[in-house]
């Protein structure tokens, strides 16, 4: 089969570079680079017939075969990012139940197309790519890449493959976070379901099955020790519809801007307009035809075009605006009480330079990047993020709701942090309290109610110049079977 539509392999070989990874007898594995994409090429000279049968069949299943291109015995594949080896001091608790179910539809995959199997999992011989291109550290999704069809064995023992992906991501959890606090809690049961994989990968189903997470929420706004009106805002919001479709929850927080008080009407019309427009966000995530983030891409856009509008009808409300950051979520059930971990599905929305981050007691994983003049000077080099901190365009924002006629909000998926707080805040926490004695802080609380308390504590304590505000997200992971 001859595909010519990868554009890579039109490419002159002069202007491709090329490291032998692995030779395996009569197989290789090459890693191509062809500027700042990566691809794997993987020939045999002469495949068994039955992995022969097998490579027409491998776009409909194999991890990593989105762009593939089968030519004589050999393939090339998707790109990737590292060795699984290589990974193991990013992976979260988060990671863990993607990936073994991903590991668990291929190994299912290779025994219904080909009678094949995978005889074991070796970190050095499988590799991950990372989903997400922002590189921002709280967005990471990681995804399996597996090559290496020189293995591939009818005789191989059923989920060998499977149950040495969770004994690895076990110890690889062990070694992750010492300093999280409490939220270690949810690591240890992440790693015992690993184990549980380990012993019987053939029953991953049920066992996933089993995985529930509840949500604590602490949400604060304080006017904060300079101002004397409050132009933040936070919505909560859980809405659970029983046979009619999932239930859902809403967290945001909007820091709004405009003289006589109308940065107050910014952010609360903000919230409001977010609050009619996210009930619509259900149905989308529940169609296959329709796509969730476009869906909350252009209702954001919606907002900021009628908050620009209002601002254009009133003289006290000209040049009013807002920022906007928030996270959705999607389910099955009540988050308050209980709900299966494998049909949470989390977005992060953001516009202006309120933020949103994963915090733990070792760590900031950000889920955001800033939307503001320091931040680009910080991205181009010009500045350090400790200079950004007493800059005097510090509070220049490049976008915002209702700033401008149009605007391009961020909006991607994310896997809900499972070793740290989610934390939702606008810029009166974070322009005062360092990222150092953030971390500090999450170590320290035994809460989201505690966390939320000692973030708005100390951003008082550093001067309480603008108005603060937070939303503390707090997973709890438990076997319902315990």
């Amino acid at each position: 089969m001859d595909d010519q539509t990868d554009p890579f392999l039109e490419v002159p070989s002069a202007s491709v570079n090329e490291e032998l990874l692995t030779e395996t007898g009569e197989a290789k594995l090459v890693r191509v680079r062809q500027g700042d994409n990566t691809h794997l090429r993987w020939t045999h000279d002469d495949p068994p017939g039955i992995l022969k049968d097998l490579l027409p069949e491998l776009p409909d299943f194999l991890p990593g075969c989105e762009d593939l291109l089968l030519q004589e015995f050999g393939y090339t594949a998707g790109d990737f990012d590292f060795t699984a080896g290589d990974a193991a001091p990013v992976l979260t608790a988060a990671d863990v139940l993607p990936l073994l179910a991903q590991a668990y539809e291929l190994e299912q995959n290779l025994l219904a197309y080909g009678g094949l199997g995978i005889p074991g999992f070796e970190p050095e011989r499988v590799y991950l790519k990372n989903n997400d291109r922002s590189w921002l550290p709280g967005l990471n999704d990681f995804r399996l890449r597996f090559y290496h069809l020189e293995d591939l064995s009818p005789k191989a023992k059923q989920f060998a493959f499977l149950s040495g992906l969770a004994e690895w991501l076990q110890q690889a959890l062990a070694s992750r976070a010492p300093n999280a606090g409490h939220m270690m809690d949810n690591a240890g049961v992440l790693a015992d379901f690993a184990k549980s994989v380990t012993a019987e990968p053939s029953h991953f189903e049920s066992s996933a099955a089993g995985l529930e997470v509840i949500l604590h929420v602490a949400a604060r706004t304080d006017v904060g020790l300079k101002r004397d009106n409050n132009e933040d805002a936070c919505l909560v919001l859980n809405s659970r519809l029983e046979g009619a479709g999932d239930s859902s929850s809403l967290f945001a927080v909007a820091d709004g801007m405009g003289g006589h008080n109308a940065g107050e009407v910014a952010s609360a019309l903000c919230l409001e307009l977010l609050r009619f427009y996210s009930g619509l966000w259900p149905l989308a995530r529940s169609s296959r035809e329709s796509s969730i983030i476009s869906h909350i891409a252009r209702h954001l856009k919606a907002i900021s075009e009628e908050i620009y509008e209002s601002a254009a009808a009133s003289v006290e409300q000209a040049g009013m605006g807002t920022t906007l950051t928030g996270v959705f979520m999607g389910y099955h059930g009540d988050l308050e009480s209980g709900v299966p971990l494998v049909s949470l599905d989390s977005y992060v929305f953001h516009v202006g330079d309120s933020r949103a981050f994963a915090l733990n007691g070792s760590e900031l994983r950000p889920l955001t990047r800033d939307h503001s003049h320091v931040q680009q000077l910080i991205e181009s080099g010009s500045i350090t993020e400790e200079e950004a901190y007493d800059h005097p365009q510090r509070p220049v924002i490049t976008q915002g709701m209702g700033i401008l006629p149009e605007v391009k909000p961020d909006v991607a998926a994310f896997r809900l942090p499972l070793d740290a707080y989610t934390v939702i805040c606008s810029d009166g926490l974070t322009d005062l309290v360092r990222k150092p004695r953030l971390i500090e802080l999450a170590g320290e609380a035994e809460s989201a109610d505690a966390l939320a308390d000692a973030l708005v504590r100390e951003a008082l304590a550093e001067g309480g110049k603008d108005n603060v505000t937070v939303i503390v997200l707090e997973p709890r992971v438990f076997l319902a079977s315990e």
